[in-house]
C-alpha cells in the first residue's frame, strides 16, 4: 500500500490529518475538500467563522464567533501553515501506551504534527494498526472536528476574542414586533388586558411559573448577540472588559453624590411621582432634550431644575464621561445605521445629542429610607422612545448577578443575566420587559410553591443595584424627519407624516448576519 503506518492511542481525527499532511506525499495528489478545510481554519483573511454550540428548547441556536486575529505568542510558539516546523522520528513517535498529543498550547491555526516522513522512517513499535477512513465525506468531517476543537481552544486563552449569538427560529421577526400604525414609536401594551394582567402576576410572583420554559442566557464573560428569525441584530450584551471594572468605583461615587445633590436641593420627582413611575418606585431622573409638550426640543424640565448636579455628574474626562465614551462606540459598531439616522436627526434639529448619539439619559437609583434597596423593574415597554431604535442599559452596584434582577424580554422568550458593569442594547419600545430574580424562579421549580417573605432568601448587598439608561423619544424625530412639530400638522399640510419602520428594518437598521 502507499500508506502503512501502526499509531497507537491516536483519534482517527488526528490520524487522518497527518496522513494528509505527511512529507511523502509532497507532488501527489491531496483530497481538494480536506485541504481547503485546512486553508480556511488558519487563513486570517477568511471571514469571521461561527462554531455551533446547541440549540434551546425555546427555538434559538447558540454559537461562538471568533475573531481572525491571533495574539503573537500564540502564533509564534504554534507556527504556521504554509512554513511547517520539520520534526524528528524521536520527536514525532513515543513509546507504546502513551499518546500523541498535540502542544500543550494549541493555536487555532495551528495543525497537527506530520507523519514522518518516507525518506526517514521510524524505528518499528509494537503498536496496533489503525485503518484510515478512505470516502471523502469522512475526510471532510474529521477535518472539521479537529479544526472546530482548536478553535474552541484558541477562544479560552482569551474570551474577549468570542461573542455568543442566539437566532431565533421564528418567535421573532422584526417585522412583527409591537410598532405603532404611524411607524414611529411603540404601542403602549401596559395598558392592555394582557399587560395589566401580567404586571398583577408579577405582584404577587406567579409569573414565575410562566418563565419556567424561558430560555435563561447566563453571562459567560463573553459578549452576546441575540438576532431574529432573519438574522437581524436586535439585542447585544458586552462582557465587562478592565477599563470598565477600573471606572465603576470612580462612577458609584459620582452616582451617589449625583442622587445626593439633586435630594439636597429638593428638586427631584415627589414621592408620588416615584411610586406612580410604571417602572418602579425606585429613585430617578431625567436628562437632555425632549419635546413632552413642546413644539421644539430644550432641556427636560427635570434637567433645567438639576443643571448643576447634572454638569457635576457629567464632568468631561470624569468616569461618567468615559463610560458613556465607551458605550457610544460600541454602540456605533454593532448598528452603524442606526447612529447614522440619529446623527441625520441631530443635524436637521439643530441640536447635539448631550450622550454622544441620545437625546436622553436617565440614573435610577435604590432608595434605602424608603426600604426599596435596588432597582428592579416592574412590567412595562417603554413605548414612547424611538420604534426603530435602541436604547442602552448599564448597571453598577454590588449584588449577587447570578441570582438577582435578571432581564425578561417577553416577545422573545429569554431571561437575561445584567452584571454590574456590562451594557445591554435593545429596542426597549418594542418588548414587554422587567426584571426577576431567577434564584426565585429556582424555588419555584424546585419546590412547586411561590416564594414568600418566609421562605425566600434575603438580598444580598443592602444598597445593592442602580442602572442607567440612554434613550431616544420618537417626538424627537417626529420632528427632525418630517420637518412638523406634529402628526396633525403634517397631515394638514398634506405631507408624509409616518414612518416606513418596515423599510428602515428591511435596510438593515437592525443589522443583518
Amino acid at each position: 500500500m502507499a500508506f502503512e503506518h501502526s499509531i497507537s492511542n491516536v483519534s482517527l481525527e488526528e490520524l487522518a490529518l497527518r496522513r494528509h499532511q505527511s512529507d511523502w506525499q509532497e507532488g501527489q495528489t491531496r483530497d481538494p475538500d480536506v485541504q481547503e478545510l485546512l486553508q480556511l481554519s488558519t487563513d486570517e483573511a477568511q471571514a469571521l467563522p461561527s462554531v455551533a454550540l446547541c440549540t434551546s428548547a425555546v427555538g434559538h441556536t447558540k454559537s461562538v464567533l471568533l475573531k481572525r486575529k491571533i495574539p503573537d505568542v500564540q502564533r509564534h510558539s504554534a507556527g504556521s501553515v504554509n512554513k511547517k516546523k520539520k520534526v524528528s522520528p524521536s520527536e514525532e513517535c513515543c513509546d507504546a501506551g502513551t499518546s500523541l498529543a498535540p502542544a500543550k498550547h494549541p493555536s487555532p491555526g495551528a495543525l497537527s504534527p506530520g507523519i514522518p516522513s518516507a525518506e526517514a522512517p521510524p524505528p518499528a513499535l509494537p503498536l496496533a494498526p489503525c485503518t484510515l477512513p478512505r470516502s471523502r465525506q469522512s475526510s471532510k468531517r474529521l477535518a472539521a472536528v479537529q479544526r472546530d476543537k482548536r478553535r474552541r481552544e484558541g477562544g479560552r486563552w482569551d474570551p474577549a476574542r468570542k461573542a455568543e449569538e442566539l437566532r431565533s427560529k421564528g418567535g421573532v421577526d422584526a417585522l412583527g414586533l409591537n410598532i405603532s400604525s404611524n411607524g414611529w414609536q411603540g404601542k403602549n401594551f401596559n395598558a392592555t388586558h394582557e399587560g395589566k394582567r401580567l404586571i398583577e402576576e408579577w405582584m404577587d410572583f406567579s409569573i414565575l411559573r410562566r418563565l419556567e420554559t424561558f430560555e435563561r442566557i447566563p453571562y459567560a464573560g463573553l459578549k452576546t448577540r441575540i438576532r431574529d428569525c432573519q438574522g437581524r441584530l436586535w439585542f447585544v450584551r458586552t462582557f465587562l472588559g478592565q477599563g470598565t471594572q477600573k471606572l465603576l468605583p470612580a462612577f458609584e461615587q459620582q452616582a451617589r453624590a449625583f442622587v445626593a445633590a439633586v435630594e439636597a436641593r429638593k428638586a427631584g420627582f415627589t414621592e408620588t411621582q416615584m411610586a406612580e413611575n410604571s417602572r418602579g418606585p425606585h429613585w430617578f431622573s431625567i436628562c437632555g432634550h425632549d419635546r413632552n409638550s413642546k413644539s421644539e426640543p430644550s432641556l427636560s424640565a427635570w434637567h433645567a431644575s438639576n443643571r448643576e448636579a447634572v454638569d457635576q455628574l457629567w464632568t468631561p474626562g470624569g468616569a461618567t464621561c468615559q463610560l458613556s465614551s465607551l458605550m457610544n462606540s460600541i454602540f456605533q459598531r454593532e448598528f452603524p445605521l442606526l447612529a447614522r439616522r440619529i446623527q441625520a436627526c441631530a443635524e436637521s434639529l439643530g441640536i447635539q445629542p448631550l450622550y454622544g448619539l441620545f437625546f436622553n439619559f436617565c440614573l435610577n437609583a435604590a432608595r434605602p429610607s424608603r426600604h426599596i434597596n435596588r432597582v428592579h423593574c416592574s412590567p412595562h415597554i417603554d413605548w414612547k422612545n424611538l420604534a426603530i431604535g435602541v436604547c442602552v442599559i448599564f448597571v453598577y452596584g454590588q449584588f449577587e448577578s447570578t441570582e438577582r434582577s435578571w432581564l425578561v424580554i417577553w416577545e422573545a422568550g429569554v431571561i437575561v443575566e445584567m452584571p454590574a458593569g456590562v451594557f445591554v442594547m435593545y429596542p426597549s419600545s418594542l418588548f414587554f420587559h422587567f426584571n426577576v430574580d431567577v434564584c426565585d424562579l429556582d424555588f419555584v421549580s424546585t419546590n412547586g410553591e411561590l416564594p414568600t417573605v418566609e421562605n425566600s432568601s434575603p438580598l444580598n448587598g443592602i444598597n445593592g443595584r442602580g442602572s442607567c439608561v440612554w434613550f431616544n423619544q420618537a417626538s424627537m424625530f417626529q420632528k427632525g424627519e418630517i420637518g412638523f412639530s406634529t402628526i396633525t400638522e403634517a397631515k394638514l399640510a398634506n405631507a408624509p407624516y409616518k414612518c416606513d419602520s418596515s423599510s428602515l428594518i428591511k435596510e438593515g437598521l437592525f443589522p443583518v448576519l
